[in-house]
């Protein structure tokens, strides 16, 4: 089980060269004064000493064994830093660092986090609200403005969050723009798997360096919509009828992109299909 902790005091580690022990060594000990509870100090037979939880190990005249591999190393942190506790012993935490370091601190310089959630959930979550979040700005617009100018305002502003949407993803992966439509449709169904994860099924093909086409299977805004028992329920749809140029347009610079919308789910269309046109010939024209 992992803990999850937050540095409230700075930690400087106090022995740069400690041991690593394998289950079974035999180690010389002596009891010192500490103020910690459950140590003892201990040799190794190339004189190197380190403290070591008594917990660890079975007593003899003079010296022990450990019962289990241990690690002396001790480390450094500063404060505000969140690090996860592999396990706690004796005021002590065996803690890993964003970067990979792992060592002893002691437990007062920490603050348990009161909840930690491993990647998948905070994906999952996030995606939800995010869905969420898009669902209540429409419906109090529709409050506010009524149903049509909600959708034409949900368009608008999808439009223009969507060419944000793709310079940071192109930003995350390190590039300026998509190679090719083949590379524009891998970024375009990275961009749907990180966003919506299970709640969009939907296949990204590109049939010629020119045309590619998109078929959506389940969309979880579209299905959100039907839920809101609103008059009208393909305020997604209208939506994507400019997104998706918005998105190749930011993908592909400079290239002439049609979009068409042969088939919706918002118009009684058992699927979506998309298919996009790209005339790479009218670079810079």
């Amino acid at each position: 089980m992992y803990y999850s902790f937050r540095v409230i005091e700075p930690y400087q580690a106090a022995y740069p060269d400690p041991f690593i022990a394998a289950k079974g060594e035999r180690l010389k000990f002596e009891r010192r004064d500490s103020e910690w509870e459950g140590w003892i100090w201990c040799t190794n037979s190339s004189d190197r000493s380190a403290w070591v939880p008594e917990a660890w190990v079975t007593l003899e005249a003079e010296s022990c064994v450990l019962e289990r591999d241990y690690d002396a190393v001790e480390l450094s942190v500063d404060r505000g830093e969140r690090i996860d506790a592999e396990f706690i012993e004796s005021g002590w935490a065996w803690v890993t660092k964003e970067n990979g370091e792992s060592g002893w601190v002691p437990l007062d310089n920490l603050s348990p986090v009161m909840y930690s959630l491993t990647d998948v959930e905070q994906a999952g979550m996030l995606r939800r609200l995010m869905l969420y979040w898009d669902g209540q700005w429409f419906l109090k617009t529709v409050e506010a403005f009524g149903l049509e100018a909600a959708i034409e305002l949900n368009a608008r502003v999808r439009t223009s969050f969507g060419r944000i949407e793709m310079r940071q993803l192109l930003k995350t992966v390190h590039k300026t723009q998509a190679d090719d439509l083949a590379d524009a449709m891998r970024l375009l169904e990275t961009y749907a798997d990180t966003f919506m994860g299970k709640g969009i099924r939907a296949e990204f093909t590109a049939q010629s360096p020119g045309r590619a086409e998109v078929i959506v299977r389940r969309c979880a805004a579209y299905e959100g919509a039907k839920l809101a028992a609103l008059p009208r329920t393909d305020q997604a749809c209208v939506a994507c009828e400019t997104l998706w140029k918005a998105w190749l347009d930011t993908l592909l610079p400079g290239q002439q992109v049609e979009v068409h919308y042969p088939e919706r789910q918002g118009s009684g269309d058992p699927i979506c299909r998309f298919i996009i046109r790209v005339d790479a010939s009218a670079r810079g024209q």
